[in-house]
């Protein structure tokens, strides 16, 4: 996969991209698992602070949050009670697919009695087979929604973390969304390739997952139709 430039010569499409700064980037992770453990260990690692762990079981959230220099918090406690201090800007929702809907539904409630002006800037999910609608009810709250698909398996642990080095990382958002995306400076900051892609589409994204599966399973003889699938996608990546 050939790496997307723009005329800035190094964003895909001039993509205007907010830069890393600990108080702009700092970053609320749902979901200690291992998608969440690598990008949590690959940001605390390059700088990029990780303020809050939050997970469904205590244990988990309470030794992710000790390795990256964060504060733990249960699912329940913070539906219940919402966040024992300020909000940081960035949201990071690293659940399953079928989760994110109902995770950003309960966020979005828990933040509609924080003021505006504290509420965070970003809400991601890391799933690449679903676009940005399961975010709507965080964006209806003025977060800016994106994907952050990471092109690559992540497992748990250090492993994961340093495999993020050399990779790519799709970044879909809304066009005109009046926000610069924070995805690519997030990814640039712990060594993966952005690749924006403003305004993909349900479709696109379909073909797109189809083929990021592919060619995860590391079989040669699928490269090709991965590659293909790309294509017909319109991913700008190829």
């Amino acid at each position: 996969m050939r790496r997307a430039t723009g005329p800035s010569g190094g964003n895909a499409g001039g993509v205007r991209e907010s830069r890393i700064s600990p108080d702009e980037h700092a970053i609320l992770l749902v979901g200690p698992g291992r998608a969440g453990q690598a990008l949590a260990r690959a940001w605390h690692a390059a700088g990029v602070p990780v303020a809050w762990v939050v997970g469904r079981r205590e244990e988990p959230a309470r030794q992710l949050a000790a390795a990256v220099g964060a504060r733990p918090l249960a699912w329940e406690r913070l539906r219940r009670e919402g966040l024992p201090g300020p909000w940081p800007p960035v949201l990071v929702l690293a659940v399953p697919d079928r989760a994110l809907e109902p995770v950003a539904q309960a966020l979005a409630g828990v933040l509609a009695a924080v003021p505006p002006a504290r509420r965070p800037r970003h809400a991601l999910h890391l799933s690449g087979a679903l676009g940005l609608e399961p975010l709507t009810p965080l964006a209806r709250l003025g977060l800016a929604p994106e994907v952050f698909h990471p092109l690559l398996p992540l497992p748990g642990g250090p492993a994961g973390r340093d495999r993020l080095a050399g990779g790519y990382v799709t970044v879909v958002y809304a066009p005109g969304q009046g926000r610069a995306p924070v995805g690519p400076a997030l990814a640039r900051a712990v060594g993966a390739t952005p690749v924006p892609w403003p305004g993909a589409t349900a479709e696109q994204l379909a073909l797109y997952h189809a083929a990021a599966t592919l060619a995860a399973n590391g079989v040669t003889a699928l490269l090709w139709a991965a590659e293909e699938l790309m294509g017909l996608a319109g991913y700008p990546g190829v």
